[in-house]
């Protein structure tokens, strides 16, 4: 038996519609969220069934471009199969019996992971994403700067303060989370150190902040800039 085919003009339409799609399953998920229900059991039943509905369209439609890819391995273990499938399976797993409310919740966050699906039919974003690939070693480069000066302040933090302030620097974690909030330049404020060694971490840390941000954020602004000179160029 041959499988459906579809008219190219009918694909166009189901691409420009699945976008759309994305977008008001997010929406009705933060407005539920909003309502207070912990889970899709809970709160207005149109929630549920406009879930199940959104959730059953993209199944079918991962079963359909499995049935069509040319190659159906290489979609399977493409990162944009992989997306669709796990767009879906969440869904699936939620009919297991026995879960717990708490794992329903978790199920329902889930949804975000569909937004990977924009890759597809968003190309300022597929280009956005081409050039953080194209500049991936030197994000790399910064990650690993930025992970050695985390490990390096938080020891030297939390053997500071551990003693003389043990109800904010009780274990390495706290101190690890307050040198990610200084190095980020968020200072939440909950946590202040107290010894002369601890203050001067701080000023260590806020200035290599200053510094290590500002490099992270120019490399996403690159990207950004050379994905919109390719919209643009393309467009004239």
């Amino acid at each position: 038996m041959e499988s459906m085919q579809f008219s190219p003009r009918a694909v166009r339409g189901i691409d420009h519609f699945i976008p759309y799609l994305l977008l008001i399953n997010i929406t009705l998920y933060i407005v539920e969220l909003a309502t207070g229900s912990r889970n899709s059991l809970e709160g207005w039943r149109g929630f549920l069934w406009l879930e199940r509905a959104t959730a059953l369209f993209f199944t079918v439609e991962y079963v359909w471009r499995i049935l069509h890819a040319p190659a159906k391995r290489r979609y399977l273990m493409s990162p944009l199969g992989i997306i669709d499938l796990l767009s879906v399976v969440p869904f699936w797993i939620g009919f297991w019996p026995g879960l717990t409310p708490r794992t329903l919740e978790l199920i329902r966050l889930a949804r975000f992971i569909r937004l990977a699906k924009l890759y597809r039919y968003d190309e300022g974003l597929r280009h956005f994403v081409h050039e953080l690939v194209a500049l991936r070693w030197t994000l790399f480069l910064a990650a690993r700067i930025n992970l050695i000066l985390l490990i390096a302040l938080s020891a030297c933090v939390f053997v500071a303060e551990r003693d003389g302030n043990p109800d904010q620097f009780s274990n390495l974690w706290e101190a690890m989370r307050y040198i990610v909030v200084t190095l980020s330049t968020i200072g939440y404020g909950d946590q202040i150190p107290k010894s002369g060694f601890g203050c001067g971490i701080f000023y260590v840390t806020v200035a290599v902040g200053v510094g290590t941000m500002a490099g992270s954020i120019g490399i996403l602004g690159l990207a950004f800039t050379r994905a919109a000179e390719k919209i643009n160029g393309a467009k004239h």
